[in-house]
C-alpha cells in the first residue's frame, strides 16, 4: 500500500474512533481528516471556521479519497459503523452491510 494511503487509513480511522459523529457523515469526517493533516490551513473568523482553497487543491486528500478509506475501514471494523439506522441504511447495498443492520437493530432495539 502507499506510504500516503496509509497515513489517510491510520487519520481516518483514528477520528472514525474518537468522534462518534463522523461515523455518519462524509463532510465532517472529511473536514476533521483534513485539520488533522494540516491544522494551518484552517482559521477562525467570529465564530466560523474556513478552509483554504489552495490548500484543498494542493495537499489535503479530496473528499471522496476519504469516503472510500471510511468505506473500507467500516467494511472491516464492525465496531466503526455509523450509528444512523438512516445511514447505515443508505450505506447498506451488499448481503454484508444488510446483515449488519440485522446485528444492529437486535442490539440497539431491544
Amino acid at each position: 500500500m502507499h506510504e500516503k494511503q496509509e497515513k489517510l487509513e491510520t487519520i481516518v480511522r483514528r477520528v472514525l474512533s474518537e468522534d462518534i459523529n463522523t461515523r455518519n457523515s462524509d463532510q465532517l469526517l472529511t473536514l476533521k481528516v483534513w485539520y488533522e493533516i494540516s491544522p494551518s490551513s484552517f482559521c477562525q473568523i467570529l465564530s466560523e471556521w474556513y478552509v483554504s482553497v489552495e490548500a484543498i487543491k494542493t495537499h489535503l486528500p479530496q473528499e471522496n479519497s476519504v469516503k472510500r478509506v471510511r468505506a473500507k475501514i467500516q467494511n472491516d471494523h464492525q465496531e466503526l459503523k455509523p450509528t444512523d439506522e438512516a445511514v447505515l441504511l443508505k450505506r447498506s447495498k451488499s448481503k454484508k452491510n444488510q446483515e449488519t443492520l440485522s446485528q444492529w437493530e437486535s442490539k440497539n432495539l431491544e
